[in-house]
């Protein structure tokens, strides 16, 4: 199977699944995310792990067509730069970021944005059968 291929069903499954569980679990998510930057091991294990993975992605598929391929490339360079932020901002700035992002009306909106993304990627994905 041809590994962009691969990826879109990965990832597009991977979306779909979690903005379904972001929209029926929101107000869960809430208090475990404000939870999340007080653990600093737990941030830092995060942080490596998004790192290493992002950057496999990157890897082995840097692809910069303007196709679901640099979709894929994108979620890599994404996830290398979370890690790094999560190991470069001070606690400080994280606190300030979970204020201002971690409401009901952003995972109502990013669970609504990775449903269709998944979609789309999943679409893209199985398309070539």
């Amino acid at each position: 199977m041809d590994l962009s291929l691969f990826f879109a069903k990965l990832f597009g499954f991977y979306f779909l699944i979690v903005g379904i569980i972001v929209l029926l679990r929101r107000d869960e998510f809430i208090p475990a995310i404000r939870g999340f930057i007080k653990e600093q091991p737990l941030l830092i294990c995060v942080a490596f792990i998004e790192i290493i993975a992002g950057l496999a992605i990157l890897l082995t598929h840097h692809i910069l067509t303007p196709d679901f391929r640099m979709a894929i490339t994108l979620i890599g360079y994404w996830i290398v730069v979370e890690g790094i932020l999560y190991l470069l901002l001070s606690k400080k700035v994280m606190a300030k970021l979970i204020r201002v992002f971690n409401k009901p009306s952003m995972y109502v909106a990013s669970g609504i944005i990775c449903i269709v993304f998944g979609g789309w990627l999943l679409s893209q994905g199985f398309a070539a059968f």
